[in-house]
């Protein structure tokens, strides 16, 4: 990059038109022109009011090298920005499992109560469902316990987790 290509990009950085660069230096606008098109290079005061205006070190704005304090602040600006971006995320790892467990147990708990419903002992009953379900619950066998209850706990812990994490954000 020539120095009138870093000239003209620190300018539209800062949003300044040719004529504005000139105002600020006392030139005229067909000579920030010249140099941006490196026809001819600005003098050494033009370049330092440039570096001053631009917020650049002089360095830089000649040969388009970096101090090192710089790039240090740049990386650091870019690690913050990686950090921020990554928190901004709504679910992490960790929520989405949960929410995986708490979906899963969910549909387990939703698929007994529909085993039970298509029972056909359930037909001939003239009790409530929920009177029913507790019977079936307390006479099947031992599978439809333990189904039932790891299903309930993993949505109960699934929920408690989930939402502390969400408040603890």
């Amino acid at each position: 990059m020539t120095v009138g290509e870093r000239i003209q990009d620190l300018r539209k950085k800062k949003g300044y038109s040719q004529e504005k660069l000139a105002a600020h230096l006392n030139m005229s606008r067909q000579a920030v022109a010249k140099w941006e098109q490196n026809v001819c290079e600005p003098s050494l005061d033009c370049l330092t009011a440039m570096a001053e205006l631009f917020e650049v070190d002089l360095d830089y704005l000649i040969t388009g090298k970096v101090a090192e304090e710089e790039k240090a602040e740049e990386v650091i600006r870019e690690k913050e920005t990686i950090i921020i971006k990554e928190k901004d995320h709504l679910l992490d790892k960790k929520d989405i499992v949960l929410l995986i467990t708490f979906i899963t147990s969910t549909v387990a708990f939703i698929g007994l109560f529909i085993y039970a419903l298509l029972n056909p002992l359930y037909w001939n009953q003239k009790y409530s469902f929920l009177w029913w379900y507790i019977r079936f619950w307390v006479s099947s066998g031992t599978w439809f316990r333990i189904l039932a209850l790891i299903s309930t706990i993993g949505i109960v812990s699934s929920l408690l987790v989930f939402l502390r994490r969400r408040k603890n954000k």
